[in-house]
């Protein structure tokens, strides 16, 4: 807080302050020209706003329709939600469990330096490559089913826990570490007795975490890598045939288990203090 001419000078017009300005007035002008570019127009817009759904009242009162077999539909969605959550689940249990050997080595006080920032620059260059262009690569080679998108998620939950828990690792008390070096302690059993217990929490934390940002991702994966019988797949198939009743349960469902699952990591996230 500076003063001048006898006024109290509250903001501080200092380079930090002026690059800010810049960088929020780029972003104004790239939104606005790129809202001029996207040919947003009232002639280009879905057949369906064309027959007579386009009345709000009357979209609602067709989802709400409820003209299917619920017996053979809830069938078939109990199969897509396994389906999507299981997709979900061995994409996060492989990132965890590639991702937490590497968090061992990229942690500082559990390696040498160079080799952690080899592994922290290498898996900074993968999280800078979005999921889908890893999962399109997968396709090009494994083609398109549910192993391209295993692969493509594994790749960023892996990148994903070598950053969140090699950060983790690092906050293990020094002097604990030393007491187990000065005992004689091998590295394994630093990992083992100290590491890994101090960390279990976390651990769990992290791993919900990222269970709910899979599931999301595994949702999208349905129809981006052609994977059949998921929740993904089902919403699609049920919009291009304008089957509201289904596109309702469907997204019900999907917006129950991110909320359970978000709930669940906020939960864990809480009990291991995790800011």
């Amino acid at each position: 807080m500076k003063i001048k001419n006898g006024k109290i000078q509250i903001k501080n017009y200092d380079l930090q302050y002026w690059v800010l300005q810049g960088v929020i007035l780029f972003l104004g002008i790239i939104t606005i020209y790129s809202f001029t570019k996207l040919g947003l127009t009232v002639e280009k817009h879905n057949p369906i706003f064309d027959s007579h759904y386009y009345r709000v009242g009357q979209m609602f009162e067709s989802f709400l329709r409820f003209n299917i077999n619920f017996k053979k539909y809830f069938s078939t969605m109990i199969t897509s939600f396994l389906s999507t959550f299981g997709l979900a689940f061995l994409s996060t249990i492989l990132g965890l469990l590639i991702g937490g050997v590497l968090a061992l080595f990229s942690a500082r006080n559990l390696s040498n330096k160079w080799l952690s920032d080899v592994i922290r620059g290498s898996s900074a260059a993968v999280r800078a490559v979005p999921t889908f262009l890893i999962v399109l690569l997968c396709i090009s080679i494994y083609g398109m089913t549910g192993t391209s998108a295993v692969i493509g998620m594994t790749f960023h939950s892996t990148v994903f826990f070598v950053k969140v828990l090699g950060e983790t690792f690092e906050e293990v008390e020094e002097g604990t570490l030393e007491g187990i070096k000065a005992s004689g302690g091998s590295w394994l059993n630093l990992i083992h007795a100290v590491v890994i217990p101090s960390s279990i929490n976390k651990i769990v934390a992290w791993s919900a975490f990222r269970l709910e940002i899979n599931f999301g991702v595994a949702v999208i994966m349905g129809p981006f890598a052609a994977v059949k019988n998921s929740l993904g797949s089902d919403l699609k198939k049920a919009v291009s045939t304008y089957n509201f009743t289904e596109i309702f349960f469907t997204i019900g469902v999907i917006f129950i288990t991110m909320y359970v699952l978000q709930y669940l990591a906020d939960r864990l996230k809480r009990k291991a203090k995790i800011d």
